[in-house]
């Protein structure tokens, strides 16, 4: 007993017969006492926390990482998408532009501030409503250095603004041009950082009370039967006495693979057609010809608000050739490779992102039915060397099959005395979360625009009741074996 990290101030100095040990009752003499009994059950819990800490620990990292790492390319696309508009409109707008830099630089602001923000009033057409009106009351002004734009006439040309529009489906095309791309990456980020999360909440979580007997005779009470102090438990044991402990856990595993399987899809879709730096490509150039479009028709527009909104004589608009713009084509026919081959490098960073994303997902499938397995078989805890074994009774081997995952599979499971309570019950709140996430992540690679007010609300609520009351029990007769998934960190950080 002095190889273990147990007190040993209260052990006999002689073996000795003890009647008030529950857990590990033997009818031999011994040196076990009732305070080393408790103390056993204390260091078999921490340890199986602790173990369990680390694998849930791993997975929420690895959410938490790429959730940084996802956001930070996108950033990075949307600063080097404006320092290209920067470059560009300087050289075609010059000192207009300049001098009103603002107004662009704040759209992609509004943009960043969308995908992280968490508030429904922070959307792209939000952003994109403020930049071209700003844009609407400048250009005129630009055009009409004569007339005092006061709040009255601002007020008056923003009311008249729908029915002129002044930059044409520009805006309309944009918006449905960035809306499906970045909206679905928000939804993607959203949902990785609900599910850190629920993995947090997950590790605040207890493990069954009468759990607690069965989980220190398999780690604990060979000491008090004399066997090496150092002698593990038999893998097939482990794994029996993990299954009946984390039942509630494998309940979650049907809503688990789901939600990973929806973030491999559209990851796939992510990639590749939603690809950030290809979407916001075109948006430079989109904005100017937005801006060309109100100088073409600038003397028509500039009439019919002076007209409606402006009480002094129609004055004729200036053009903003005025003001030395050059084409924007001719400017654009300049640096065009650079500008390509930059995007390139940028959208194969990405790719290269989600594509390890996506394979290390594939590690994490059934993870919560193979805890068992993983904690039992990384050597820490059980032996393979089965005619060396602790069996729960001696070292000498363990027969019994191992039983199949899940609550209702445990009512075979002969570590536990019966009746054994256990509840679907625990994690039904996280289960209808993640539910609910695979649900509007279906939606969006479907084409529909994120909703995240339905994340937090009760929408599905009841089919997601109705489906978690019928998802079945695994009821399938596994060994056990190597074949089972086995989580490590290297595995999930590597490629």
């Amino acid at each position: 007993m002095k190889e273990t990290n147990l007190d040993i101030a209260s052990v006999p100095s002689e073996p000795t017969y003890a009647f008030n040990l529950s857990v590990c009752p033997v009818s031999r003499l011994t040196c076990c006492t009732y305070e080393i009994e408790r103390q056993m059950v204390n260091v078999s819990h921490s340890k199986m926390e602790r173990l369990v800490q680390v694998q849930i620990n791993m997975i929420r990292r690895f959410f938490d990482d790429y959730y940084n790492s996802f956001l930070e390319h996108l950033k990075e696309a949307l600063h080097s998408n404006q320092r290209q508009l920067d470059e560009m409109f300087s050289r075609t707008y010059g000192p207009f532009y300049r001098r009103n830099s603002k107004i662009v630089s704040d759209f992609y602001e509004d943009i960043e501030a969308f995908l992280v923000s968490d508030s429904s009033e922070k959307s792209i057409k939000a952003a994109l409503n403020k930049m071209f009106r700003s844009m609407y009351s400048t250009i005129f002004a630009l055009m009409n250095p004569l007339r005092n734009v006061g709040s009255s006439e601002k007020e008056c040309m923003f009311h008249m603004k729908p029915k002129l529009k002044p930059f044409g489906s520009l805006p309309k095309q944009v918006r449905i041009h960035l809306e499906r791309s970045l909206s679905a990456w928000k939804s993607l980020l959203y949902s990785i950082r609900e599910v850190s999360q629920s993995l947090n909440e997950i590790l605040q979580s207890k493990l069954p009370s009468n759990c607690m007997p069965s989980l220190v005779r398999m780690n604990m009470c060979h000491v008090c039967v004399g066997a090496n102090p150092l002698a593990k438990p038999c893998a097939k044991y482990c794994i029996n006495v993990l299954k009946g402990c984390f039942a509630e856990f494998s309940e979650m595993d049907t809503q688990w693979n789901s939600i990973l399987a929806v973030f491999n899809k559209i990851s796939n879709r992510l990639k590749e057609a939603y690809n950030p730096n290809s979407v916001l490509s075109p948006i430079p150039v989109q904005i100017s010809e937005g801006i060309m479009l109100f100088q073409e028709n600038g003397a028509t527009l500039s009439n019919r608000i002076i007209s409606r909104c402006f009480q002094s004589s129609i004055r004729v608009a200036r053009d903003l050739s005025t003001y030395e713009t050059n084409d924007i084509m001719a400017s654009l026919k300049e640096t065009p490779k650079v500008h390509q081959l930059k995007h390139r490098y940028q959208a194969d960073n990405i790719k290269r992102l989600t594509d390890a994303f996506i394979e290390k997902l594939s590690r994490l499938k059934g993870f919560w039915r193979s805890l068992p397995q993983t904690l039992c078989m990384d050597g820490q805890m059980a032996t393979f060397e089965n005619d060396q074994c602790w069996n729960g009774k001696s070292l000498n081997g363990y027969q019994k099959k191992v039983v199949a995952s899940g609550i209702s599979a445990q009512r075979f499971n002969s570590e536990f005395e019966k009746p054994f309570q256990l509840s679907r019950e625990k994690f039904l709140d996280i289960r209808i979360k993640w539910l609910t996430i695979t649900h509007q992540l279906e939606s969006v690679y479907d084409g529909e625009i994120f909703n995240q007010s339905s994340y937090s609300s009760n929408y599905y609520e009841g089919s997601a009741f109705a489906e978690l009351s019928i998802s079945p029990d695994d009821e399938d007769t596994i060994e056990g074996s190597a074949n089972e998934i086995h989580m490590t960190q290297e595995s999930l950080y590597t490629g």
